[in-house]
């Protein structure tokens, strides 16, 4: 019998590591269960300011620290060595809030720190909010300075003094499309408040100011104007009408002191921002945050309040979910649009934040359910001026929805203690949401109670803060912690994400288009980089996948919508794709380019990939120039995998070659047999 082998052609996929070797230090931090965990040490543990912001100082596409000194008047900045797995200080980018430059400089205690790259140039730069006193005069005037990087580890040595605002902290937002940053705020002028933009002159700067301040044109049909924020206030820049392109919301002081108003103005390329519609947060609300909830990609509010008269202390948590035409899915009985019609703008979309029954768009989360004990903690007391303590949003399970994690307070025994709390996002049920949002699927919150008994309540405890340590698409969290006698000498512990999770995840970092590959920076002696620092405030991700059990489901989420306030937002956009055996079958980046088309799609993303897309095109007009780089992360179980392919290859090989050299033999005695019957009849 003849035994024919086929081999087939077996190929061992290249395994590829971040650029900067990430998953290097991820080996060293290894914990038996899965659960939060201390890191011993990331080169912090001598430093007592506070981390009050993140950005690629180095253009390394690992995200560094600036940290904030306890006086809040000396800022520091620690770059990532993945090489070491911890922070160095670098020594050139020092700065002294104390020293003056000009008259019209003066020293003051910061009060929020926003990177970005002011002067487009390719390189991050600093922007400083503060106040000469902004404990004992918290609406005095407000200075900004912009401390330019030098592209050699440092900032120049002079800021470039922007003219002061009112006591509200101005929003971050791109004002003509041209990819730049402006900022929109209000002025004293003859005792009143007035709206002014301060325009960025980036492209021509040298010639002219790098901001000039400037009235600014607002439309309306209905003649509303821009009502004067509240301080601190909750404004952001994020696309709210679903055509990928940023919208501006903004909260303000109501009819009383506990009425918070919002209003919503979106972006038009032919008139700019045109007011869209406005309505209430309930009685005592406190700061917004936002996040796609329930993965319908539309971006949702979530928001805490707290009655300051109820000696409970009853707190309740608010998500408002986005009113858009939703995608079209099975058992659709509504109006839908097309998975794919990801950038459609749907004018009707809205926030319905009525408390009630009835209202399925609107779930409440009663915090005395899940800690019965404990109320929300919404202001720091260390922190000289106006502050807020927003809930943070982030997918640390990777399941692809958002989970939240709140800041709470007990009084023990006369002492008050703080605490970390993780929450993570379920489906509504009947005994968890009304009948209205368990019909329509919405998502509630529950407490996370396994594996996070290292976030035990504290007396020093501050705030806690997502963030990628070691940027290996883990997202892990910061600690900010302060002695009791509020003396201020903060300082970080870091905890490590080692829970187990059967998912897949992506991390996107859109640039501002400032160049495609290597910058020349604005320095004389500045070496050529890439601009992976330059992250853009107000771009939009939305991306498609499909479950396992065959829907597909789209997201949406926002690259730093929110920057004010120590908002303390990664530049970065790292979320959980749920368990799926599928490529990201399409992924949309959307910008506020000036122009027909501003959002491009790529299909196939590969999982487990950290993406860089860069909207640089030159002097055209088409987002078809737009170039996307895509790092894939190294798996911790990928040299097992290796190995033990190898060990198939080595096992198939050597049974075809036993079985071809059965077969050879075979073939050999049917021969001689065939020989063997010719010569017998022959004779």
């Amino acid at each position: 019998m003849r035994i024919t082998a086929l081999l087939g052609c077996l190929s061992l996929a290249s395994v590829v590591t971040l650029a900067s070797g990430q998953a290097a230090t991820r080996r060293k931090w290894r914990f038996p269960k899965s659960g939060l965990y201390p890191v011993p040490d990331v080169g912090l543990s001598g430093v007592t300011g506070q981390v009050a912001a993140f950005g690629d100082f180095n253009y390394d596409k690992n995200t560094d620290l600036f940290i904030l000194s306890s006086s809040q008047r000396e800022i520091d900045v620690y770059t990532w060595d993945s090489k070491e797995g911890g922070f160095n200080k670098a020594d050139g980018a020092h700065l002294d809030l104390t020293q003056r430059s000009l008259d019209s400089d003066p020293s003051i205690q910061a009060t929020s720190l926003i990177p970005g790259d002011f002067n487009y140039d390719g390189q991050l730069d600093l922007l400083v909010i503060g106040q000469v006193d902004p404990q004992d005069d918290a609406n005095g005037p407000l200075y900004m300075k912009i401390y330019l990087g030098n592209g050699q580890g440092g900032f120049e040595p002079n800021p470039s003094i922007l003219s002061p605002a009112s006591s509200a902290h101005p929003v971050l937002f791109d004002s003509n499309g041209d990819m730049t940053t402006d900022l929109l705020g209000f002025v004293q002028s003859d005792g009143k408040d007035i709206v002014k933009l301060w325009k960025n002159h980036a492209k021509d700067y040298g010639s002219a100011p790098l901001f000039t301040l400037e009235d600014i044109t607002l439309w309306s049909d209905q003649n509303e104007s821009l009502c004067k924020f509240n301080h601190p206030h909750s404004n952001a820049w994020l696309d709210l009408n679903g055509d990928c392109q940023a919208d501006l919301f903004v909260t303000c002081q109501g009819a009383s002191a506990t009425d918070i108003i919002y209003q919503i103005w979106t972006n038009s390329n032919e008139k700019g921002l045109v007011f869209a519609r406005s309505g209430s947060l309930p009685a005592h609300a406190g700061p917004v945050s936002f996040a796609d909830m329930d993965g319908d990609g539309a971006v949702d509010m979530v928001f805490p309040t707290c009655d300051p008269g109820d000696k409970s202390g009853a707190c309740q948590i608010h998500i408002v979910y986005n009113q858009q035409t939703p995608p079209c899915g099975p058992n659709q009985a509504t109006s839908c649009h097309r998975v794919t019609d990801l950038c459609i703008a749907d004018p009707q979309f809205k926030f319905d934040t009525e408390a009630s029954e009835s209202n399925d768009h609107h779930v409440i989360i009663q915090l005395h359910d899940l800690l019965p004990e404990e109320t929300l903690v919404l202001q720091d007391p260390d922190f000289r001026g106006a502050n807020s303590l927003r809930i943070q949003l982030g997918d640390f399970n990777y399941d692809g929805f958002a989970d939240a994690m709140l800041t709470t307070r007990k009084n023990d025994g006369g002492t008050d203690q703080t605490a970390i709390r993780l929450l993570y996002s379920i489906q509504c049920s009947g005994n968890l949401c009304s009948t209205g949002a368990t019909t329509t699927r919405r998502r509630t919150l529950a407490l996370m109670v396994d594996g996070v008994s290292d976030l035990a309540m504290e007396k020093g405890l501050r705030t806690g803060l997502f963030f990628d340590l070691d940027d290996d698409g883990t997202l892990d969290i910061i600690q900010l912690q302060s002695p009791q006698d509020h003396s201020g000498t903060w300082h970080s512990q870091f905890m490590f994400n080692n829970f187990f999770k059967d998912a897949f995840f992506a991390k996107t970092l859109m640039l501002n288009g400032v160049c495609l590959k290597w910058c020349p920076g604005g320095h004389p002696d500045s070496p050529r980089a890439p601009p992976y620092g330059v992250n853009y405030p107000g771009a939009t991700i939305k991306y498609t996948i499909v479950d396992n059990v065959g829907t597909k489901r789209v997201t949406q989420l926002a690259q730093l919508p929110q920057s004010n306030y120590m908002a303390r937002l990664t530049p970065y956009n790292l979320f959980g794709l749920g368990r799926t055996n599928n490529y990201v079958e399409e992924l949309v980046v959307g910008s506020n380019y000036n122009q027909s088309r501003s959002h491009r799609m790529w299909s196939g993303v590969i999982p487990n990939s950290q993406l860089v897309i860069s909207p640089w095109q030159g002097s055209s007009k088409d987002a078809e120039s737009w170039s996307i780089e895509l790092y894939i992360n190294i798996s911790s179980s990928a040299l097992g995998v290796l190995v033990v392919l190898l060990v198939t290859i080595f096992v198939l090989a050597a049974t075809v070659l036993v079985l071809n050299w059965f077969e050879k033999r075979e073939d050999k005695r049917e021969k001689d047999r065939t020989l063997h019957v010719i010569n017998f009849d022959a004779l």
